[in-house]
Order: structure tokens, then C-alpha cells, then sequence
């Protein structure tokens, strides 16, 4: 059943296998966190490998009763759920209700590999049998403590507490019952996303707050929060704005308690390069602007009309930004970089052939698409 669970909480990230065929560039961000991150998708999966354990136990001459295989699927469907959950809770998002509803949905709440949360897992290093399975827990926690003790990204503060929770949950493994020792490790997990999941409102709040006081005249489209890695105290945002013809996308960087944390000590995952404008207006104690980038609302809508990997790229891009001139074109969404990695094109001329196969997710940002009657 472990087993079972296991390979179920991963399950829905078998799209990676076929992501490199039908697309080049544009298949990671079409076909990762598609199909198989949907309800009906990873409940299938949930239902395949319910079978495959199924056929194994047969194969292996094993015999089990109909409460176990209860228990067996049980544990498959609950790890499918849960990692369509957490995907959820990150900035890159998800679009669970295909087909029903195939628009995104994004908690922007939780890094995507949050550290935190690794350490619920702390109390296992005493509660598995298996000697080596013991070993395998004990060096990752090992590992991510290193990195978040080595990438000089977490302030001192939220080191320190991270620290603690970990010796805390080790603890709990060693000197409670199994079972008590297990709960302490499911409320930490759910404690831990609950915490992110307030300082998320309390980071979209002071930054909303934020914006009307020094955009007043600017549209708010969207607001983008990530936190820093175990740190649920710094933020780093996009905020999304149209005004008089431009779209005007601004980076922001918060820290919801600037008396224990500067916001100059939040260092953030830094995945945009400083290439874009300085952002006309005042930082504060608590929240800092970073640097803005602005194109023509109907820029992105006129490249559209000509170049189908547009179209299908801002099915993806929550935060686009289209730049360059001539063949020197491309389109990005800011969330992970300009000009470089995975969410990038460079838009050539004659523009390239529509050889990749069509997905139905909504565009986040349909506006841009409309403004010139792109796509019709």
C-alpha cells in the first residue's frame, strides 16, 4: 500500500515522458501539468495502477482480500489528489475540471519545492522498517537542510526556525508512538500550507494596497506571489496593469514582517535577469519594486494573428511579455525568465510550422488575444 501510495503521488508527472515529442519548445508548457493533472486524467492513472498491484500480487502468487484491495486503491487515489493539490497551491497552476471547465487555476502560495514541507517526512527516518529506506529519508532531509543552509536565499530568521521544526519532527519520530508520530507529520504538512496559504493573502493584500495608492489610474489584471524557500515572511510578485495602451508588468519583492525581516535580507529565487526599466514609484519598509517591463496592448494580438506558436504559447503565459524586433522577436512569460529556459520563444520570420498537437486550456490572459481580433 505504501508502495502504492507512493507511485500514485507521482503518478500525474508521467506527462514528462512525451513532453519532448510534437512541439519542440513549446511541448513543456502545452503537454506539462495537462492531461494527467486533471481530475478524470489522474483518477484514470489512480485506476491503472490499482490494477497493476493487482496483477503483481497475482504474479507473485499473493492473494489479497477485498478490504486490501480497498485500501490499495484507496491509497493510489489519495496520492493522485494530493499531488494535483500541491500543484495547485504554486504559481504555475493547474487545470483540474478539464473538460468541464479548461481554464487555469493558481493558489500562489507554496514554492514549488518547498523545503518545509520535506521536513513532515522527518519522523519516517525512525518509522519505516526498511533499513534502507531509513538511510534514502535521512539524506534528503540532509540535503535539503545543506541547500537551504548553503544557498544564502533564506534569511537568518526563517533558517533558524527551520532548524528547529526539523529537530522537532525528528523527535516526534523517535520518542512518540508511530501513530502519534504519524499525525505530528501530517498536521506539520498541513500547518506549514496553511501558513503559506495566509501569508499569501496578507503578501496579495499589502501589494493590492500597494498598487492603488501609486497606480491609481492603471487596470489590475493579475498578481503573481511566490514565497522564498522555506520563508513565508518574503514574497516576489509580478503585478499585471494596462494603462493608456500599455501593458505594464512590475516586479515587486515584500516581506510581511520588515521589523524581523528586511525586505532587503528577502532574496528570493531570482529568475529574471535586471533587464527591464526602473519602476516610478516609492519602495517602503516592507515592500520593494524591482524593475517593470511595458510593451503595446495589441502587440501580443498582432503577432497572434501570424504565428500559431503565439496563440498556443499564451494558452501558458500568465505574465507575457513579447520584445524585440525582426527576427530578434520573442515571447516570454516572466514567471520564469526572459529570453532564456522553458517558458520562452524566439519568434521567427517567416514564422515556424504549427507542428504540434492543440491542447484546450483557456489562455489566462484572453485580453491580449482579443484587442486586435487575433486568432478569429
Amino acid at each position: 500500500m505504501v508502495v502504492c501510495a507512493v507511485v500514485g503521488s507521482n503518478l500525474p508527472d508521467a506527462d514528462l515522458l512525451y513532453t519532448s515529442f510534437g512541439g519542440g519548445p513549446l511541448a513543456y508548457v502545452l503537454q506539462h501539468r495537462g492531461y494527467t493533472h486533471t481530475l478524470l486524467g489522474a483518477l484514470a492513472g489512480a485506476v491503472l495502477l490499482w490494477c497493476a498491484c493487482l496483477l503483481w500480487l497475482r504474479w507473485r502468487c499473493l492473494r489479497a482480500t477485498a478490504l486490501e484491495q480497498t485500501w490499495i486503491a484507496a491509497a493510489g487515489v489519495t496520492g493522485v489528489l494530493l499531488h494535483l493539490a500541491m500543484d495547485y497551491t504554486n504559481s504555475y497552476g493547474v487545470h483540474p475540471f478539464w473538460p468541464f471547465y479548461n481554464g487555469w487555476v493558481y493558489g500562489d502560495s507554496v514554492f514549488i519545492l518547498e523545503p518545509l514541507l520535506w521536513l513532515a517526512a522527518a519522523p519516517l527516518v525512525f518509522l519505516l522498517r526498511s533499513v534502507l529506506a531509513r538511510v534514502l529519508v535521512a539524506l534528503t532531509l540532509a540535503a535539503i537542510a545543506v541547500l537551504v543552509l548553503a544557498a544564502g536565499r533564506v534569511a537568518t530568521p526563517a533558517v533558524v526556525v527551520f532548524m528547529v521544526l526539523g529537530v522537532v519532527m525528528l523527535a516526534c519520530g523517535r520518542w512518540l508512538r508511530p501513530a502519534v508520530a504519524l499525525g505530528c507529520g501530517i498536521a506539520c504538512w498541513l500547518g506549514i500550507t496553511a501558513i503559506f496559504g495566509v501569508a499569501s493573502h496578507l503578501a496579495a493584500t499589502r501589494l493590492d494596497a500597494a498598487a492603488h495608492e501609486q497606480f491609481p489610474g492603471s487596470r489590475i489584471f493579475d498578481r503573481v506571489l511566490t514565497p522564498t524557500p522555506a520563508d513565508p515572511v518574503c514574497w516576489d510578485g509580478w503585478l499585471v496593469q494596462s494603462r493608456n495602451g500599455q501593458e505594464i508588468m512590475r516586479q515587486v519583492r515584500i516581506s510581511l514582517l520588515p521589523g524581523l525581516i528586511d525586505v532587503r535580507d528577502c532574496r528570493g529565487v531570482d529568475l529574471v535577469a535586471p533587464e527591464g526599466e526602473a519602476v516610478p514609484a516609492k519602495s517602503g519598509p516592507g515592500l520593494v519594486w524591482l524593475q517593470q517591463f511595458s510593451m503595446p496592448t495589441e502587440r501580443i494580438a498582432l503577432l497572434a494573428r501570424t504565428q500559431c506558436r503565439v496563440r498556443a504559447f499564451m494558452q501558458f503565459a500568465r505574465v507575457p511579455m513579447a520584445g524585440g524586433e525582426g527576427p530578434q522577436r520573442w515571447l516570454a512569460d516572466l514567471r520564469f525568465g526572459v529570453r532564456r529556459g522553458f517558458a520562452s520563444l524566439q519568434l521567427t520570420q517567416p514564422p515556424q510550422p504549427c507542428d504540434f498537437p492543440p491542447v484546450p486550456w483557456l489562455p489566462p490572459r484572453p485580453e491580449l488575444l482579443k484587442s486586435a481580433g487575433a486568432g478569429q
